[in-house]
């Protein structure tokens, strides 16, 4: 019996080894080792290769409650050391595609295009202790050649979001722009939905412009992929959304509304699916890579943007079509995406031009030489320093300047790599900006405000923190330089200095200087507004304290307009960003709905409800489902026993500083939570109704008691579990949005549950510890042998094997 369990053990141990595994220590560390693994592996082929890619989840993901953004920084410097600039993965070419997964695993997929076509990827994963598993290099270009056995060995190399991965690789490789990939932000993958509503929604910004008190309004139904570009802010596209399940998931409409004139228009928009005109097409596999090549090329590239899709209808809104559709006070609802209302209204004088170009400019060289020269003058022109608060001869002031800088005192805030300007991509000037590489994650942020991209300038934020005082931030200084780059009408640019500028001019650089969670400025960076925000991230805080996941489990979230008594619909979009950032759900994934108009809770205008929180089991098809609701009174009495009138430094001094959560807790309650089984989510979820009411009025089904017999397996499952346990180990998983595609079927052979060491382990036996104690020590003895393992029992996996 002893002899079989050595050999169990020598067995476990050489299937670890087999599988990549690799200790790693802090985040950072483990962005360097992986980094390092794929570069020094001649199959991937990131020094010889044309350029290179990662898509990672890593500054989303968290790896035992920590943030993860540092793993990222270890990329960037470690592939700083490749020879071509495109080989390189940095902040501003738009060859870093980060994925929200704030409750998935931390991974990393590097992607390497040659010269000749070929296209390779590595995935790497990180467990719960910080140890690194990988499968082999495959090769994934979508090639009408590709055997079933390539296929199928790429996808369980890649693991279960192994077609995602191929999707997004290969529609880099064609050139897609930087704009259309960043949707993978929140869809985890792109296709036809993303290419048709990114179509979609920039051709109706062309047509009709947001101006004075116009607001556009987003009526859609959850999944399909293809409510995500205008729901991301990429192109400073306002919105209002009312999404629910139910209805036509190929349809989209967006009303357009004046609250000054009442009056509007409402285009109704629909999806052409080509697939029957390029051919057979079998979702999540290599036909469908291949048909998302062709519909890029033929219809997106080459600007055939009307047989992407179709307006059924453009017509004339009043007031009262705006309540029955959006939200009537009367009722406490709005109808949603109600065809036969719309094709009763009157049509709206004019026609909807389908012919003007969404594929913006690339000018990667011009972006650069904004971005250095930005730098430049910031650091070196007398009157640009002065705004940072240097005095003195000028050789005093930049020696100054740069001591700052590597101390890491200045940080600077710009438009992300996936804006535009003026039908011009910006791509390149984050890097511009960074050509010395003297910024780093923390140091370089980005911020979508439209003021600085989309109003016909770029902004350009220098920041020095003069003085920090991290127990009362109204005494932290900070000096800041706006520089304003103008195009001068003849291919030039124009640079001027400053110190004002949007509201997060003020609020992002004390957030960095008060040392603000990551979570909170990674989501204030995507949002691109203070106002209205900060009570948006309490809410999805709280809400994330009091329901956390457990195994099989998701977030759905229902968001609800807030009242009057809280801000404006104007700034939703803003908190729709954060709190799809926060608990990773996405409206393409159909985890993230929204009830249409503000809907309150009580008759107080102080008290309103937040949204509807949903935590389901998507194994078992049951959850919970809890309205959280904000309380005004509660906040500002809190703040007043502290001292503070303002809530943003009173955030930054108190709130972000307790662990206990008991600010958040007096701020915000559970109004009522309720059970949920797959009818009572389909009635919460369906459009037309109002599902704050359905909460409220939920009548719970008395059932028999359940008796204990229960399945055998799931007995002896529990058994071996409790067994498990006793030693000291408790087993972790995290959950994961299946993304509907045929991949999802392999799983990696290389991927193992996490196993964490218990805090306690009082009553371990001791022959359980030796065991430990052996398996350590025959790990270190091979690995410290694993080249000569590794070449004698596995040999080099080629790509395509």
């Amino acid at each position: 019996m002893k002899k079989q369990i050595m050999m169990l053990i020598v067995t476990l141990a050489f299937t670890i080894l087999l599988s990549g595994a690799v200790s790693a220590a802090d985040t950072y560390d483990i962005g360097v080792n992986v980094t390092q693994q794929a570069i020094a592996n001649s199959n991937l082929g990131l020094k010889t290769s044309e350029s290179n890619l990662l898509i990672t989840t890593a500054s989303t993901a968290h790896l035992n409650g920590q943030t993860t953004e540092d793993s990222v920084q270890g990329v960037v410097d470690t592939t700083n050391t490749l020879t071509k600039d495109s080989q390189k993965i940095t902040y501003g070419q738009g060859n870093l595609l980060i994925i929200n997964d704030p409750n998935g695993p931390l991974e990393f997929t590097f992607v390497s295009k040659a010269a000749k076509r070929a296209i390779r990827a590595q995935k790497y994963s990180v467990g719960s202790t910080g140890t690194i598993t990988f499968g082999d290099v495959v090769y994934i270009l979508a090639d009408p050649n590709m055997s079933q056995d390539a296929w199928k060995y790429a996808t369980q190399q890649l693991g279960d979001n192994a077609y995602n991965i191929m999707a997004i690789a290969n529609l880099w490789a064609q050139g897609a722009p930087a704009d259309l990939l960043a949707t993978t932000y929140s869809t985890g993958t792109i296709g036809q939905g993303n290419m048709i509503n990114y179509a979609m929604v920039k051709q109706f910004q062309q047509n009709y412009p947001v101006s004075g008190k116009k607001s556009n309004y987003i009526f859609s139904s959850a999944g399909g992929y293809n409510d995500e570009a205008a729901l991301q802010g990429e192109f400073g596209f306002n919105y209002d959304l009312y999404l629910l399940n139910g209805g036509d998931p190929t349809k989209l409409s967006i009303m357009q509304y004046s609250s000054d004139t009442k009056t509007g228009l409402f285009a109704l928009l629909k999806m052409n699916d080509l697939r029957s005109t390029y051919g057979t097409v079998v979702s999540g596999t290599l036909s469908e890579l291949l048909f998302n090549n062709w519909l890029y090329n033929n219809y997106l590239k080459a600007n055939h943007l009307d047989q992407l899709y179709s307006v059924l209808m453009l017509k004339q809104i009043d007031e009262s079509a705006y309540k029955y559709l959006w939200y009537d006070p009367t009722t406490g609802s709005g109808h949603g995406l109600d065809d036969a209302y719309i094709a009763g209204l009157p049509n709206l004088a004019g026609t909807f031009d389908q012919s003007q170009r969404v594929i913006p400019v690339i000018d990667i060289d011009t972006m650069n030489q904004i971005g250095r020269n930005a730098f430049e003058l910031a650091k070196n022109d007398p009157a640009y320093l002065a705004y940072l608060g240097y005095t003195g001869i000028l050789t005093e002031m930049q020696a100054a300047f740069i001591a700052d800088l590597t101390n890491g005192k200045i940080g600077v805030i710009a438009t992300p790599y996936y804006m535009n300007l003026q039908g011009t991509s910006i791509v390149g000037l984050l890097d511009g900006i960074n050509y010395a590489n003297n910024f780093n994650i923390h140091t370089l942020m980005t911020d979508t405000h439209p003021n600085n991209h989309a109003k016909g300038t770029l902004g350009i934020l220098f920041f020095k923190v003069v003085s920090v005082d991290l127990m009362n931030s109204a005494n932290t200084v900070i000096n800041k330089l706006m520089i304003t780059v103008t195009p001068d009408g003849a291919g030039g640019f124009t640079y001027s200095p400053g110190n004002k500028g949007p509201g997060y001019i003020n609020a992002m650089p004390l957030m960095f200087a008060q040392k603000a969670p990551w979570n909170f400025l990674r989501v204030f960076m995507k949002v691109g507004c203070p106002r209205c925000l900060q009570e948006d991230l309490d809410a999805a805080q709280y809400g994330l304290g009091k329901y956390p996941l457990q195994q099989f489990e998701e977030y759905i979230l229902m968001s609800i307009p807030v009242t009057a008594a809280s801000s404006s619909e104007e700034n939703w979009c803003k908190n729709a960003a954060v709190r799809m950032g926060l608990f990773g759900v996405s409206p393409s994934l159909g985890t993230y709905l929204s009830s249409g108009g503000p809907m309150a809770t009580t008759d107080k205008p102080t008290q309103y409800a937040e949204y509807i929180l949903i935590k389901w089991n998507y194994m078992t098809h049951k959850g919970i489902a809890a309205l959280i609701q904000y309380d005004i009174t509660a906040m500002n009495a809190l703040m007043a026993i502290d001292g503070y009138t303002n809530s943003a430094n009173w955030h930054l001094d108190k709130v972000y500083k307790d662990t206990d959560n008991g600010y958040l807790n007096a701020m915000f309650s559970v109004v009522r939570e309720i059970p949920l089984t797959q009818d009572s989510f389909n009635a919460l979820t369906a459009a037309g109704g109002d599902p704050v009411e359905y909460l409220l009025n939920y009548v719970t089904p008395v059932t028999p008691s359940q008796g204990t017999s229960g399945n055998v397996f799931a007995t002896i499952g529990g058994a071996l579990t409790n067994a498990w346990n006793g030693f000291g180990f408790s087993s972790t998983s995290t959950s994961s949005i299946s993304s509907g595609s045929e991949a999802n079927q392999f799983n990696s052979a290389i991927e193992t549950s996490p196993v964490t060491i218990a805090s306690k382990n009082t009553g371990i036996p001791v022959f359980v510890i030796l065991l430990a104690i052996f398996l350590a020590i025959m790990g270190l003895l091979m690995y410290l042998r694993r080249g000569l393992i590794v070449d004698t029992l596995k040999g080099h996996g080629r790509p395509g094997k």
